[in-house]
């Protein structure tokens, strides 16, 4: 969990850092989808099954949230 925290975080502030602040050295977009790859990757390890976990404990049917999530 920790580990997904921080590549989540990560990833955040290097994207912002390529689009926002160096625009004079004009970095190569794929670094900037890199970033979000990671971004994904990251909330897939940590808090994305969270909600999964959260929603079942509560709830009886899960069926129609999980399809509304995934949709």
């Amino acid at each position: 969990m920790i580990f997904g925290e921080i590549l989540i975080i990560s990833s955040l502030f290097s994207g912002y850092y390529m689009i926002d602040f160096d625009s004079s050295n004009q970095w190569d977009p794929k670094y900037v989808a890199y970033a979000i790859f990671a971004h994904i990757g990251g909330f897939s390890l940590s808090l994305g099954p969270v909600t999964v976990v959260y929603i079942s404990e509560i709830l009886d049917d899960i069926s129609p949230y999980m399809t509304f999530i995934w949709v």
